[in-house]
């Protein structure tokens, strides 16, 4: 990636979110969880690289196999990044408390809904897959009436890319797409909402979380075409789709039947606090081993 490449130019071309992801895919942070120094390093050295390929500082960490150390998300909130991908235990984005306190949005990445699982270790057919990716979604959104919930689902080109394989993420797009009350989003966009909830206190109102300066326009006529883009295809997911990421999806509750051009913040902005979850909270940040292949 250093000495340049046609898939990083193509997807910045698009606008394609990019994270972080080590800087060798095979040297795991938890080799060095007992060596901070060294740790930080290899971050740096990550994030070194991204600024160079990609033009701007990194947002978004995720670890190799999802292996990151005790130490892991404090150097990457003193390194300048807003979120983390590797905590896999919750369907909403939350805050993580940092030492340095500078503000670390969880939003998890998954190694359920996951091409490699569905297809390599369940042995799924594309309905099959189908059937896994729709099952999420329709709970999720069944839940998200009352709290915005968040939906990814992990692709690998050489996985979901297969001509066998791909009509299962085809056929989940235009079935997700067909509710106007859903949002696709990039983690960096809901990192930042979730931030701006976090400092608008729990206290806040739900006039406060829409009268946030967030949200996208909804252009008229087209199926619902937006001005962002799903991270997994081309510039209009309805033509030539091209598997390179995860899908990310909230639900903004109460909301149906929006007009052209109505203003949508994510579930993240306008959920309230569950009674057992706190707005900032300290989440278990143990090492969560995976086997799984990553892109």
């Amino acid at each position: 990636v250093d000495q340049g490449n046609a898939v990083i130019d193509a997807a910045l071309q698009r606008g394609w979110e990019i994270v972080a992801h080590n800087y060798v895919q095979t040297e795991l942070l938890t080799d060095y969880m007992f060596d901070e120094a060294k740790e930080r390093e290899i971050i740096r050295q990550t994030l070194k690289v991204y600024q160079d390929v990609c033009g701007k500082p990194a947002k978004g960490w995720l670890s190799s196999s999802l292996r990151s150390t005790l130490n892991t998300i404090d150097i990457i909130a003193e390194e300048g990044l807003i979120f983390m991908t590797d905590l896999l235990n919750d369907d909403q984005p939350y805050l993580v408390e940092t030492r340095s306190g500078k503000p670390m949005v969880s939003i998890p990445y998954t190694s359920e809904v996951n091409d490699f699982t569905v297809f390599m270790r369940q042995g799924q057919d594309v309905d099959g897959a189908f059937n896994v990716f729709k099952e999420q979604f329709d709970w999720l959104y069944r839940e998200s009436e009352k709290s915005g919930r968040f939906m990814n689902i992990g692709l690998h080109p050489h996985v979901i890319g297969q001509p066998f394989r791909i009509r299962a993420l085809r056929d989940f797009v235009a079935y997700a797409k067909q509710f106007d009350d859903v949002w696709f989003a990039t983690r960096e966009e809901i990192a930042e909402l979730e931030a701006r909830i976090a400092e608008a206190g729990e206290g806040a109102s739900a006039d406060l979380r829409d009268d946030l300066d967030v949200g996208f326009e909804v252009e008229e006529g087209g199926e619902g075409a937006t001005d962002h883009r799903l991270v997994v295809g081309e510039e209009d997911v309805d033509h030539e789709p091209a598997p390179i990421g995860s899908v990310t999806s909230t639900r903004v509750p109460g909301r149906s039947g929006r007009g052209p051009t109505s203003r949508v913040p994510p579930a993240a902005v306008t959920r309230s606090p569950r009674p057992d979850s706190p707005v900032l909270a300290r989440a278990p940040r143990v090492p969560t081993p995976s086997s799984s292949t990553r892109s």
